[in-house]
């Protein structure tokens, strides 16, 4: 059976219709991008109030590690030490993850009960700035590596690693790793 010139044309002005209603109803506030002033946020606390504009990103770091290839290197002479910090982020699902915040980094010298005693020398980090954050980051291990100098007479006899991140959500993740020195 053929169809009509008629019911040709009425099925194309309805489907182009159809087509033209479906683009402007799925063409609102989805295609927006965010802008530099919208911030991502951590998962909010139970009971707290969530502002539904601002969208959550569950890969934010939620555990900080100072990882095993952290070590003290010390040049042959042995008047020159550097500390290579390799610092670990995760997210809630354990996977490693990049991150943003100020990361603080101390020497300490451990204390008599083996804890972590006085600071003997620090650092900060701000991996809140894209450069710094890429400048550090070591794709192979997924880590931050931190190459930083020490004087001789800064380096104590059972040295201690802590580090400390500031997070732009407002959580603090820490650890801290007993250093060996030979």
């Amino acid at each position: 059976m053929r169809m009509s010139a008629w019911d040709h044309r009425s099925r194309c002005a309805l489907l182009l219709l159809s087509l033209g209603a479906s683009l402007l109803t799925g063409c609102g506030e989805r295609n927006q991008t965010l802008d530099d002033s919208a911030s991502l946020t951590a998962d909010p606390a139970p009971g707290q109030i969530v502002d539904t504009l601002t969208p959550v990103w569950p890969y934010w770091p939620v555990r900080l590690r100072v990882h095993p290839l952290t070590r003290l290197v010390t040049n042959a002479r042995g008047d020159a030490h550097l500390l290579e910090a390799r610092i670990e982020l995760f997210d809630r699902d354990d996977d490693g993850v990049k991150g943003v915040g100020q990361l603080a980094v101390e020497l300490r010298a451990a204390g008599v009960s083996g804890t972590d005693g006085h600071a003997v020398a620090g650092w900060a980090v701000d991996l809140a700035d894209p450069e710094t954050n890429r400048l550090h980051f070591d794709q192979v291990t997924r880590t931050y590596l931190l190459r930083l100098e020490l004087e001789p007479e800064q380096l104590p006899e059972h040295p201690v690693l802590a580090v400390e991140m500031d997070t732009p959500a407002g959580s603090v993740l820490r650890d801290a790793m007993r250093l060996r020195t030979r």
